[in-house]
Protein backbone atom coordinates (compact mmCIF):
# COMPACT_ATOMS: atom_id res chain seq x y z
CA UNK A 1 0.00 0.00 0.00
CA UNK A 2 2.44 2.73 1.18
CA UNK A 3 1.77 6.45 1.10
CA UNK A 4 3.71 9.57 0.24
CA UNK A 5 3.39 13.25 1.13
CA UNK A 6 5.62 16.26 0.87
CA UNK A 7 6.32 19.89 0.22
CA UNK A 8 8.90 21.61 -1.95
CA UNK A 9 10.00 25.22 -2.22
CA UNK A 10 12.36 27.73 -0.72
CA UNK A 11 10.81 27.49 2.74
CA UNK A 12 10.11 23.74 2.76
CA UNK A 13 12.12 23.00 5.90
CA UNK A 14 10.06 25.54 7.82
CA UNK A 15 7.09 23.20 7.26
CA UNK A 16 8.83 19.99 8.31
CA UNK A 17 6.42 19.38 11.20
CA UNK A 18 3.47 19.79 8.82
CA UNK A 19 4.89 17.21 6.43
CA UNK A 20 5.56 14.85 9.35
CA UNK A 21 1.91 15.28 10.42
CA UNK A 22 0.80 14.57 6.83
CA UNK A 23 2.71 11.30 6.98
CA UNK A 24 1.33 10.46 10.41
CA UNK A 25 -2.23 11.12 9.26
CA UNK A 26 -1.96 8.31 6.71
CA UNK A 27 0.02 5.88 8.88
CA UNK A 28 -2.45 3.10 8.04
CA UNK A 29 -1.12 3.13 4.43
CA UNK A 30 2.26 1.83 5.59
CA UNK A 31 2.12 -0.02 8.87
CA UNK A 32 5.81 -1.01 8.82
CA UNK A 33 7.14 2.53 9.24
CA UNK A 34 6.26 6.21 8.87
CA UNK A 35 9.19 8.60 8.46
CA UNK A 36 10.03 11.90 6.82
CA UNK A 37 13.27 13.37 5.50
CA UNK A 38 14.49 16.74 4.29
CA UNK A 39 16.67 17.36 1.27
CA UNK A 40 20.18 18.54 2.14
CA UNK A 41 19.64 22.07 0.84
CA UNK A 42 16.28 22.18 2.65
CA UNK A 43 14.14 22.84 -0.43
CA UNK A 44 12.00 19.69 -0.03
CA UNK A 45 10.60 17.57 2.77
CA UNK A 46 9.04 14.19 1.95
CA UNK A 47 7.13 11.77 4.15
CA UNK A 48 6.56 8.11 3.43
CA UNK A 49 4.48 5.37 4.97
CA UNK A 50 6.13 2.06 4.22
CA UNK A 51 4.62 -1.37 3.73
CA UNK A 52 7.58 -3.67 3.16
CA UNK A 53 6.59 -6.28 0.57
CA UNK A 54 9.60 -6.93 -1.67
CA UNK A 55 11.89 -7.47 1.35
CA UNK A 56 10.43 -7.21 4.86
CA UNK A 57 13.94 -6.42 6.17
CA UNK A 58 14.65 -3.59 3.69
CA UNK A 59 15.32 -0.06 4.87
CA UNK A 60 12.09 2.00 4.83
CA UNK A 61 11.81 5.36 3.04
CA UNK A 62 11.99 8.16 2.20
CA UNK A 63 15.26 7.38 0.47
CA UNK A 64 18.25 9.70 0.11
CA UNK A 65 21.10 9.19 -2.35
CA UNK A 66 24.16 10.34 -0.44
CA UNK A 67 26.21 11.17 -3.55
CA UNK A 68 23.66 13.31 -5.42
CA UNK A 69 21.31 14.40 -2.63
CA UNK A 70 18.28 13.03 -4.51
CA UNK A 71 15.34 12.38 -2.18
CA UNK A 72 12.67 9.81 -3.13
CA UNK A 73 9.29 8.82 -1.67
CA UNK A 74 7.79 5.75 -3.30
CA UNK A 75 4.43 3.98 -3.30
CA UNK A 76 3.95 0.73 -5.18
CA UNK A 77 6.02 -1.98 -6.75
CA UNK A 78 8.28 -2.23 -9.78
CA UNK A 79 8.04 -5.74 -11.17
CA UNK A 80 11.08 -5.72 -13.44
CA UNK A 81 13.50 -3.91 -11.14
CA UNK A 82 16.04 -6.71 -10.90
CA UNK A 83 16.33 -7.12 -14.68
CA UNK A 84 16.52 -3.35 -15.18
CA UNK A 85 19.20 -3.06 -12.51
CA UNK A 86 21.26 -5.66 -14.35
CA UNK A 87 20.66 -4.03 -17.75
CA UNK A 88 21.59 -0.55 -16.49
CA UNK A 89 24.56 -1.68 -14.36
CA UNK A 90 23.00 -0.59 -11.07
CA UNK A 91 24.28 -2.45 -8.03
CA UNK A 92 21.69 -3.58 -5.52
CA UNK A 93 22.76 -4.53 -2.03
CA UNK A 94 21.38 -7.08 0.32
CA UNK A 95 18.23 -5.86 2.06
CA UNK A 96 17.52 -3.38 -0.72
CA UNK A 97 14.33 -3.16 -2.72
CA UNK A 98 12.78 -1.74 -5.86
CA UNK A 99 12.75 1.69 -4.20
CA UNK A 100 16.52 1.61 -3.69
CA UNK A 101 16.92 0.60 -7.32
CA UNK A 102 14.68 3.47 -8.45
CA UNK A 103 16.70 5.99 -6.44
CA UNK A 104 19.94 4.82 -8.06
CA UNK A 105 18.36 4.65 -11.52
CA UNK A 106 17.16 8.24 -11.15
CA UNK A 107 20.62 9.35 -10.05
CA UNK A 108 22.23 7.60 -13.03
CA UNK A 109 19.67 8.09 -15.81
CA UNK A 110 17.23 10.76 -14.62
CA UNK A 111 13.48 10.82 -15.33
CA UNK A 112 13.89 8.71 -18.47
CA UNK A 113 14.49 5.71 -16.20
CA UNK A 114 10.71 5.57 -15.79
CA UNK A 115 10.34 4.56 -19.44
CA UNK A 116 11.82 1.12 -18.76
CA UNK A 117 9.73 0.28 -15.69
CA UNK A 118 6.91 -2.21 -15.45
CA UNK A 119 4.83 -1.86 -12.32
CA UNK A 120 2.30 0.12 -10.36
CA UNK A 121 3.70 3.13 -8.55
CA UNK A 122 3.53 6.77 -7.59
CA UNK A 123 6.74 8.64 -6.83
CA UNK A 124 7.93 11.96 -5.59
CA UNK A 125 11.56 12.77 -6.37
CA UNK A 126 13.39 15.92 -5.34
CA UNK A 127 16.54 16.33 -7.42
CA UNK A 128 18.87 19.07 -6.16
CA UNK A 129 20.80 18.99 -9.44
CA UNK A 130 17.78 20.64 -11.07
CA UNK A 131 16.19 22.05 -7.88
CA UNK A 132 12.87 20.49 -8.91
CA UNK A 133 10.31 18.17 -7.40
CA UNK A 134 9.17 15.53 -9.89
CA UNK A 135 5.89 13.65 -9.44
CA UNK A 136 4.93 10.63 -11.52
CA UNK A 137 2.86 7.50 -11.49
CA UNK A 138 2.61 4.40 -13.61
CA UNK A 139 1.00 4.53 -17.05
CA UNK A 140 -2.35 3.21 -15.81
CA UNK A 141 -2.45 5.46 -12.75
CA UNK A 142 -3.05 2.60 -10.33
CA UNK A 143 -1.55 4.38 -7.34
CA UNK A 144 -3.04 7.68 -6.14
CA UNK A 145 -1.09 10.88 -6.64
CA UNK A 146 -2.59 14.26 -5.77
CA UNK A 147 -0.82 17.60 -5.87
CA UNK A 148 -1.63 21.22 -5.17
CA UNK A 149 0.47 24.19 -6.32
CA UNK A 150 1.04 26.78 -3.60
CA UNK A 151 -1.11 29.87 -3.92
CA UNK A 152 -3.74 28.13 -6.05
CA UNK A 153 -7.38 28.40 -5.11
Amino acid sequence: MCGIAGLAGGDALRHEKTVAAMGDSQHYRGPDCTMHAAARERRAVLAMNTLLIVDPQAMPGPYLDRDTGILLAFNGEIYNWRSQAAAWGIAIGERESDAHFLLRAWAKIGPSCLDGLDGMFAISVYDPRTAKLFLARDRLGEKPLYWHPAGAA
